[in-house]
C-alpha cells in the first residue's frame, strides 16, 4: 500500500534576539521518485498493474501537498530529497531587495561572499542571503549577460557551440524589473529586453525548469553528481535560491525540487562544485569563494 505524508516542523534558533526561525521541510519523496521511475521505464518488472496505476495519483497528491507548504514559507529552509540535503532561501521583493555584485567601488572584483557582506554592512544593510550568481571567465568577469543598476555591463551571450554547462541550451537569465523577478530563457530575455528595462540580470545555464517542464537533456537517476546551486520563481512571484549541502546531486533531482516541491515553472542553474551560500542561521560561515557575479538579499 502506498501512503502519502508530508510533514513540516519549525526549529527556532534563538541564539540571539534577532535570530530567524529555520523551516525544516520533511518530504516523503518516494512517490515522486516512483513517478519518474514509471515515466522512464525503471520500475521493477514485478511492479503490479494496480501500483503502476496508483503512482501518478500519489505523485500528484504529494507534489500538491509539498507546494501547499512551500507556498507559505519565507526565509531559510532546509530539507532532504532522495537522500541528499539542501538549504534554501525564499525571498520576497515586496519586503526585500535583491542586488547583483561584480566589482567593488575601486574596480576590483568582489571575488567572495565576505567582501559583498562587508560592502553591504558599510551601507547600513544586513545581508540575509548571499550566493554566487552565475559562471565567469578567468578574469572573474561574468561569462554572459550582467546588468547592474539598469546598466548593461556585459552583453547577452548567445553562443551555442562551446563546451560546458553554460552552453547546455536552453540556458537563461535571472533578472529583476521593479518589484518583480524572472527566470527567462536566453531567447525570451533577448525578446523581452527590447520592451522592458531590467534593473539587475545575470546569465547562466542550463535552465533547470522551462515553462513547467524539466530540461530535456536531464536524465532521471543520472550518476553525474555534483554540488549544485540554482534559482527559481515561485507561483506567487517569490524567489527561491537552493544549494546542496555537503552532498552531490544530479541535474534531474535538482530540477525536480524546483518544479515539484516548490512549484516553480522556471528555474535556472547558477553553478556547481564551487558554489557557496551565506545564510545567517544555516550557513553563517559560508563566506569564501572566488567568483564573478554575486547575488545578495537584504531586508528593506
Amino acid at each position: 500500500m502506498i501512503r502519502v505524508a508530508l510533514y513540516i516542523t519549525l526549529l527556532f534558533l534563538s541564539t540571539n534576539l534577532y535570530a530567524q526561525d529555520v523551516r525544516i521541510l520533511r518530504i516523503q519523496d518516494e512517490h515522486i521518485l516512483q513517478y519518474y521511475d514509471l515515466q522512464n521505464g525503471l520500475l521493477p518488472d514485478s511492479t503490479s498493474k494496480t501500483t503502476r496505476t496508483e503512482i501518478p495519483k500519489y505523485y500528484a497528491k504529494t507534489t500538491a501537498s509539498a507546494q501547499e507548504v512551500t507556498s507559505k514559507l519565507r526565509g531559510e529552509v532546509t530539507f532532504e530529497y532522495n537522500g541528499n540535503r539542501y538549504d534554501a532561501y525564499i525571498a520576497d521583493l515586496s519586503t526585500q531587495d535583491i542586488q547583483l555584485h561584480w566589482k567593488m567601488p575601486y574596480g576590483n572584483p568582489f571575488l567572495n561572499l565576505k567582501n559583498v557582506k562587508h560592502q553591504l554592512e558599510s551601507q547600513g544593510k544586513e545581508a540575509v542571503m548571499i550566493t554566487n550568481g552565475g559562471m565567469y571567465l578567468k578574469d572573474h568577469s561574468p561569462q554572459g549577460l550582467f546588468v547592474s543598476n539598469g546598466t548593461v555591463i556585459k552583453p547577452l551571450n548567445i553562443g551555442s557551440n562551446s563546451y560546458g554547462n553554460f552552453y547546455m541550451k536552453p540556458n537563461g537569465v535571472f533578472c529583476i524589473s521593479g518589484d518583480n523577478a524572472y527566470v527567462l530563457t536566453t531567447e525570451e530575455y533577448q525578446k523581452s529586453s527590447k520592451a522592458k528595462k531590467y534593473t539587475y540580470a545575470t546569465q547562466s545555464g542550463p535552465m533547470l525548469v522551462i515553462d513547467g517542464k524539466i530540461h530535456p537533456r536531464f536524465k532521471h537517476r543520472s550518476k553525474n553528481l555534483h554540488l549544485r546551486s540554482g534559482v527559481g520563481i515561485l507561483p506567487d512571484g517569490r524567489i527561491v535560491f537552493i544549494i546542496s549541502r555537503n552532498t552531490q546531486t544530479n541535474f534531474h533531482d535538482f530540477a525536480v525540487i524546483f518544479k515539484d516541491i516548490f512549484g516553480c515553472d522556471d528555474a535556472l542553474y547558477l553553478d556547481g562544485a564551487i558554489s557557496r551560500m551565506y545564510l545567517k542561521q544555516l550557513r553563517p560561515n559560508d563566506l569564501g569563494g572566488n567568483f564573478g557575479a554575486i547575488i545578495s538579499v537584504t531586508n528593506k
